[in-house]
């Protein structure tokens, strides 16, 4: 198998039982950034258990752990989930590995934790980048991981009708405004690790996805001429309506932060959402950038970062 979903196949056919492997990112999907170097292929892996799958793969497949720091991703410890008795390694972080010619990044979660933040949003770390084109290679949820795709789905487009004040507006915004939810407050896009066009360069690379996904939501909106047009009852009074359908995270954050007036005004509604990504994605982009450089080690988390800013700052010039 010669095709990049094929050798993929092939290096998880050689790992521990997973719940479910998904791909994400520019390594698997096209994105209109001119470049041709040879990309990572990002990967988020949802286990039972990700310290007893890391202990089993480390007998298994030693040689995939040469770059990553063991004992921080088979770590004893455990966090509680918030609102939930789940509770799951305190390790959660990344790791490379380069099998075929082809370099991996693995984000290894607890099943638990990734189901409750594509329901709820409560890291954003996950949801945000499911909110993009994937592919689920594997998915061993028996139905549950598919629905909850769905929801996180849904509470993408609730998010960006409610951030667009107007009552019409420009589809390619739309699809923007969902683009850039995870990267509002993402630490790599304020240190200039991300490039100033990747949000345009995601929507432009995946127009079938985003017009699939996201472009017939016959109860919310309709199109027409590549505009969107909110159905009647985002009147104000109707607001908090729309309010109590967001997934919980963002619903409790704007109903205990607003008062009752404030929920009745679309624009105060569309800014503070709007500073909630900003909020969650900082912390959950710092968290994980400090997970990752734990587990990754620390050459290899400067090579990833010296990568992307030159990355950026080529695209610019060859765009000026």
């Amino acid at each position: 198998m010669n095709t990049i979903k094929g050798k993929t196949m092939e290096l998880l056919q050689e790992l521990p039982p997973m719940n479910s492997v998904t791909t994400y990112g520019s390594g698997y999907f096209k994105q209109t950034d001119d470049t041709k170097e040879r990309k990572t292929k990002d990967l988020i892996v949802s286990v039972d258990n990700p310290s007893k799958w890391h202990a089993e793969n480390l007998l298994k497949n030693p040689y995939l752990y040469q770059t990553a720091n063991v004992k921080n991703l088979i770590d004893p410890k455990f966090v509680k989930l918030e609102d939930s008795n789940c509770i799951f390694p305190s390790a959660l972080g990344c790791f490379f590995a380069t099998f075929e010619g082809e370099e991996y990044k693995f984000i290894v979660v607890d099943k638990r934790l990734l189901y409750k933040d594509l329901e709820w949003w409560s890291h954003f770390s996950l949801a945000g980048r499911f909110q993009k084109e994937t592919t689920l290679l594997i998915d061993e949820s028996n139905g549950v991981l598919p629905e909850l795709m769905k929801k996180n789905y849904e509470g993408a487009v609730k998010s960006a009708l409610l951030m667009h004040p107007e009552m019409r507006f420009d589809l390619e915004d739309y699809y923007k405004t969902i683009a850039k939810l995870s990267y509002l407050g993402d630490i790599r896009t304020r240190l200039h690790c991300e490039n100033k066009n990747k949000i345009n360069n995601i929507v432009e690379g995946s127009k079938d996805f985003f017009e699939e996904t996201y472009g017939s939501w016959d109860d919310e909106f309709v199109v027409r001429h590549n505009k969107v047009y909110k159905a009647p009852d985002y009147q104000d009074k109707y607001l908090i309506n729309k309010i109590n359908e967001l997934p919980n995270a963002l619903k409790y954050t704007l109903l205990n932060t607003l008062s009752d007036k404030q929920l009745n005004n679309p624009k105060i509604v569309a800014k503070a959402i709007r500073k909630f990504f900003t909020q969650i994605d900082t912390r959950s982009s710092v968290e994980l950038a400090l997970r990752c450089h734990k587990t990754a080690g620390s050459q290899k988390t400067m090579e990833t970062i010296t990568g992307k800013i030159k990355k950026g700052m080529t695209f610019t010039k060859k765009r000026g």
